[in-house]
């Protein structure tokens, strides 16, 4: 019994902890809104860093302030998602004008788009750019750049690049799935009992020597304290 129970807490003590680390991702892609302050982010040269993925639900916006705390000076590009498969294949794309372009060093600015200035149900990529795009741009220079940013957006959902919201949906539930099915499997080893044979099929146990029963004469087991005939007690 005391095995069993051990069992039914390590079963409960996986669940709580995948539950832990999926949930909050699941709950954060379905956000109404989310707020980011990453701090610094250190970006080399030719590289960039996605501040977040996101898709516009009615009336949504987002504001970013971006400090550069050192380096040459970056870029900091909002784009459709098309844009920004174009931006990283390193083919010719476009930008929204809420776009940072060539933030210098030791300077900060903050850029938003209004409430419904973004279209329902598209998809925006947010990026601090350390490349030679776009033309008139930052240029890296060989140079690795240091900036601070906080991210902000309202009435969006937000998008894990590679991982669609709705496969996250269906990670949780087959991982829940599998361990219930686990834990099902346990309990019922735990709780299995041995096969019922004919009789004489099951070892017994030795006694040492019988002795004979006063009362009725039957034979009995040594260490017997009572006939198990009539009941005599030795």
């Amino acid at each position: 019994m005391g095995s069993m129970v051990r069992s039914y807490w390590r079963v409960l003590i996986v669940l709580v902890v995948i539950s832990s680390v999926l949930m909050p991702m699941l709950a954060q892609s379905a956000s109404a809104g989310i707020i980011f302050d990453a701090g610094a982010r250190n970006i080399g040269p030719g590289g960039y860093y996605l501040i977040k993925g996101f898709k516009a639900q009615q009336d949504a916006g987002c504001t970013f302030n971006v400090t550069v705390n050192h380096g040459p000076g970056v870029d900091v590009l909002l784009m459709e998602k098309t844009d920004y498969e174009a931006y990283r294949s390193g083919g010719p794309f476009s930008y929204l004008s809420a776009s940072i372009i060539n933030l210098p060093e030791n300077l900060s600015k903050f850029s938003f788009t209004n409430l419904g200035d973004l279209t329902e149900g598209k998809e925006y990529y947010a990026v601090i750019d350390n490349t030679d795009q776009p033309i008139g741009g930052a240029s890296p220079n060989g140079q690795e750049v240091s900036a601070f940013f906080t991210f902000g957006a309202g009435n969006v959902q937000v998008i894990f690049p590679g991982i669609d919201s709705m496969l996250i949906v269906v990670l949780v539930v087959a991982t829940v799935a599998i361990i219930l099915v686990l834990a099902f499997v346990l309990m019922r080893r735990k709780t299995s009992k041995a096969p019922i044979g004919p009789p004489g099929a099951y070892q017994t146990l030795p006694h040492y020597g019988t002795r004979k029963c006063p009362q009725c004469g039957n034979q009995a087991p040594q260490d017997h304290m009572f006939c198990p005939n009539c009941g005599w007690r030795f």
